[in-house]
């Protein structure tokens, strides 16, 4: 049979999205008994993944937060919009 003698349906295929995340939600929990430390998959990742140390990210968030920059930027009137944007223009007096 040629192609041009084919019928052509337009009928929608079965939707499987969630039958895929349905399995590997399953697959997942699989591993579960084998993990004492991580029980679940959402503490693997958290717990297990993470490329930097909880200690650190805080570490480096509080350097941040304190840096004498951030607090100028915060008393010149610098709001977050502004600031998410690339900062201000603002110089000190």
């Amino acid at each position: 049979m040629r192609a041009r003698d084919r019928e052509i349906a337009n009928t929608p295929e079965r939707d499987r999205r969630y039958e895929t995340l349905l399995g590997c939600f399953k697959a997942a929990r699989l591993l579960d008994p084998y993990s004492p430390t991580a029980p679940t998959l959402i503490a693997r990742r958290f717990n297990e993944d993470r490329e930097l140390p909880e200690e650190r990210v805080t570490a480096m968030f509080e350097a941040v937060l304190s840096s004498p920059s951030v607090h100028w930027q915060a008393s010149a009137g610098a709001s977050a919009a502004q600031l998410s944007q690339g900062g201000t223009r603002c110089h000190a007096a």
